[in-house]
């Protein structure tokens, strides 16, 4: 995996360094004591796997980078307090290491971020919680997940589930030749797809049109993931 590292702390950077120099299958491509120099890399260097990083920097903390970040790759996050940890994982973290990190817990982090990296079954599954409940649902099923600020709604054929995740976390676990981002509120599943206005997506639920809109700034990349002829 390449990664990078985004850290205020000299000697953050310096340890974290020298263990992915340990880690046979880590290659360190930058490293970056501030948030903004790290994110104009990522922008123009495609290959990123994976980014550890720190939350409190001047300028641009970590949790505004990843905001900004279209599709992220995996993040570590190291920080020297656990006041983070839940909103970490809401940007879809793999992990959170605390300072100091002794090396068997950083790679125990990087061998889950590994994990993560290998892409679901298209035919594949995950769970999804429901009041106290972990329910089976195929990815097929999935019609389309929208945002609700700190909340997603997963709408499948016959339910829909309300997670405590924003959308980008979600967009992450699943699969991304199925899954399409067509709006900054919405993924849509591109099997259920059965036509494309001009600025707008039209699905069925349960004998129900659907109208969800398309963001301009998603348009191209929709398009560009379909098979289509056009008449002349």
């Amino acid at each position: 995996m390449q990664c990078i590292v985004i850290d205020d702390d000299a000697v953050s950077r310096r340890i974290i360094g020298e263990y992915i120099e340990r880690t046979d299958f880590l290659v360190n491509l930058a490293e970056f004591d501030n948030a903004i120099e790290g994110l104009n890399f990522l922008h123009s260097t495609p290959g990123v796997d994976l980014i550890f990083l720190d939350i409190r920097m001047p300028g641009m903390d970590g949790f505004e980078l990843l905001d900004t970040l279209e599709r992220q790759p995996q993040v570590i996050i190291i920080s020297g307090s656990d006041e983070y940890a839940m909103q970490a994982f809401e940007f879809g973290a793999s992990d959170y290491l605390l300072k100091p990190i002794a090396y068997p817990r950083f790679y125990k982090g990087v061998s889950k971020a590994l994990r993560w990296m290998r892409p679901p079954e298209i035919s594949g599954e995950l769970y999804l919680k429901k009041n106290s409940a972990l329910v089976r649902v195929s990815y097929a099923s999935i019609l389309w997940v929208e945002s609700m600020e700190n909340y997603v709604k997963i709408h499948t054929e016959t339910e829909r589930f309300t997670l405590h995740f924003t959308l980008k976390a979600t967009e992450r676990h699943l699969p991304e030749g199925m899954f399409k981002r067509i709006h900054r509120s919405y993924i849509v599943n591109l099997q259920h797809i059965q036509s494309i206005e001009e600025s707008s997506v039209i699905l069925q639920q349960d004998g129900e049109t659907i109208t969800l809109p398309i963001g301009k700034a998603y348009r191209e990349n929709l398009l560009g993931s379909l098979n289509f002829l056009l008449s002349k």
